[in-house]
Parts: C-alpha cells; structure tokens; sequence
C-alpha cells in the first residue's frame, strides 16, 4: 500500500491509482497464529513504468497474497505469491524461520518469471538456507548456502565465526561463490574484520553483564 513502489526516490508512479487489500489475522489463546492478506493496485490505464515480472504491469497489476502461520514465539511459515487474473503466477517465496534463544534458523524457496528487463532472461528457482547458533554470551558461527534449481547447482556457501564482546566485535568468515560468467569466475574470498563498539556504547539485541567503559 506503499504510495510509490520504485526502489529509490527519483522515480515517481504517474496517474491516479487506488491500492486496495484486506487482511485477516487470528491469535488463538493455545499459541498459534494466522494471518491472510490479499491485494491489488488498480489504474486509470498503464503508463508502461513497471516490467512484467514485477507483477506491477498493465492497467491492473497481479494479485498479492500472504499467508502465514506461527507457532509459538519462534516457529513462523510464510507463503507469498503473486498471480494474474488467468492464475498465471510470477512469483513465489515459501519461507520458514526458526528462533530460539542460541540459535536461528531461515530457509526459503523462491521462484521468479524470467524478465530480461531485470537481468533475468530465464526463470529463476532458489533455495537459501542461513543458520546462527551462539556457544556462549561471546562467542558465535553462522553459515549460508544458496542451491539453484534451474542449473541443478549449488551457487553460494558461507561460514562465519563470531567473537562478540561488549567492546568489540571479531569475524573471521570464508565463503565460496560456485557459479561462474563471462566477467566473474568461480571464488574463494576469507575474509577478517575488527569492530570496535566504543566506550560506554549499549549493544541492542545481545545482553552483557556490564558496558565497555573505562
């Protein structure tokens, strides 16, 4: 429902237009939750600003439908698609999210219409796992992995490891890129980095016993 739906702000949607939608959420008092949103944007006529793979073309664009479902505090599954009127789909995300106190975990599968307008001249289909877990207070190691379905192979994996303190920050990370182009070939980076969090700065989301300070 947003008023412009450009990714930056020097482009502007021309001509009147009514975004409409309904949602549907129910908290059940056993813990699960349901929610349900549907929604469309309608025109006066098409200005050809958007491409057709983004679902925002023609006088009216797709459909948009979200469906979730929680279970818990840390279980949450999440579908979300966008189809025409013939129920021709151009997108598709199915996500899972796991969260617990030491660990996280997020997986998803996309699938997005080909449109060489975007740099997609074929269909893409993905599937992208991350993953967190924390040893202690300090201490942590996240990893990453991306499958490409159109191609039948892995594209991305990744490995982290996480020392974290109320004063500074340490991440030693190596990742792989298997795909290769014309331009990019296949890759192998490690990367280190250094943060220092400055003195009496407070860390929102991690819980310390005390603050960096002199």
């Amino acid at each position: 429902f947003s008023l412009n739906r450009f990714p930056g702000a020097d482009g502007r949607e021309l001509g009147p237009r009514l975004a409409y939608g309904l949602s549907y959420t129910r908290q059940d008092p056993d813990g699960w939750s349901l929610g349900l949103t549907v929604g469309q944007v309608l025109r006066e006529r098409d200005h050809g600003q958007f491409t057709q793979g983004s679902g925002l073309d023609g006088q009216n664009s797709d459909y948009l439908v979200s469906a979730s479902l929680g279970i818990g505090s840390g279980l949450t599954l999440m579908n979300r698609a966008l189809f025409s009127n013939a129920f021709n789909f151009s997108s598709n995300e199915l996500s899972l999210a796991l969260h617990e106190d030491r660990f996280d975990i997020g997986s998803s599968v996309t699938w997005l219409e080909a449109d060489p307008a975007e740099g997609r001249p074929q269909d893409m289909a993905e599937w992208a796992f991350d993953a967190r877990y924390d040893f202690d207070n300090a201490w942590g190691t996240e990893v990453d992995w991306r499958y490409d379905f159109e191609a039948n192979e892995a594209t991305r994996a990744g490995l982290s490891l996480i020392y974290a303190t109320e004063c500074v920050d340490v991440q030693f990370s190596l990742s792989r890129r298997f795909t290769s182009s014309a331009t990019l070939p296949t890759a192998t980076s490690v990367g280190f980095t250094v943060a220092l969090n400055g003195f009496g700065a407070s860390r929102d989301g991690r819980s310390y016993d005390r603050s960096c300070q002199m």
